[in-house]
């Protein structure tokens, strides 16, 4: 039997396999159903990390997904304010006005946050304001120890939009957690539904949320950032985890071939 990756990295493939071993133990051993354990059998093949193919927003995507998160809030202002309006005209309670906030939900600082610091939805959700650094001359992020997939502790620098939209985002977010549930306030918000609605109204396809990871680490590379340091911002122990990004902008190794010139030759003329 042969079992392919198919995305899954080797932790969640021996976890799934383990399981399944679990589940024939019965029949083995009490049952005495079959004499052997038939997932020993399986054979496990790994993609080779040129092959992998990651998936990253265009400059046309990106100006879309920027645009719809921005409709998206416009849209839930102005609903708010029509409710307004008919909770007055039946003499109830207005409810807090939006159209001066910052944001109306945690959707668009949550997606500028994923963009711009390369966190995992984990590290996102498990991200308290105790950790963030706003102010000084390094502005940083700490993933919290535990909540990685490498359960170490990582920083990750701020950029200038990351570090004005965590300002922004700090008087109307949870004084502890940066993105909680805002009936139970813990750190659990629904992305699912919300992030495919995003997708749809910016035509957007073939985009996880996952994908905003790979999005931050193509920006460096395709700017000339060695893969090395690339491999310290996403925190990978490993650095064939990284070369996955080696390769995603056959274009920019092309436009780096293309400023060698070939050498000028000077004819000369020979006269007799």
């Amino acid at each position: 039997m042969l079992c392919h990756r198919k995305g899954n990295v080797e932790a969640t493939i021996a976890r799934k396999l383990a399981t399944l071993q679990g589940l024939y133990t019965v029949p083995i051993e009490q049952a005495q159903l079959l004499s052997v354990n038939p997932v020993q059998q399986v054979m496990r093949t790994t993609d080779s990390v040129a092959d992998v193919v990651v998936r990253y927003l265009d400059d046309d995507e990106r100006t879309r997904l920027y645009a719809a998160l921005l409709d998206r809030e416009q849209e839930y202002r102005d609903n708010k304010e029509r409710s307004n309006v008919d909770r007055r005209a039946r003499k109830l309670f207005a409810l807090p006005s939006l159209r001066n906030a910052a944001f109306t939900d945690h959707l668009r600082p949550a997606v500028i946050l994923s963009l711009n610091a390369g966190l995992r939805r984990g590290e996102l959700l498990a991200l308290r304001w105790s950790g963030i650094q706003l102010d000084g001359l390094a502005p940083m992020i700490t993933a919290q120890r535990g909540n990685a997939k490498t359960n170490k502790a990582r920083r990750v620098p701020l950029n200038a939009e990351a570090l004005e939209t965590l300002k922004a985002w700090r008087p109307l977010a949870h004084p502890e957690y940066l993105f909680t549930n805002q009936v139970t306030g813990k750190p659990s918000v629904e992305y699912d539904a919300p992030w495919r609605l995003l997708l749809k109204r910016a035509s957007i396809t073939n985009f996880r949320w996952h994908d905003m990871r790979h999005d931050f680490a193509s920006r460096p590379v395709m700017a000339g950032v060695d893969l090395n340091r690339v491999r310290e911002l996403l925190g990978h122990t490993d650095l064939k985890m990284t070369l996955r990004y080696a390769h995603l902008a056959p274009k920019h190794l092309a436009d780096a071939v293309n400023v060698l010139e070939p050498p000028r030759l000077t004819v000369v003329t020979c006269t007799r």
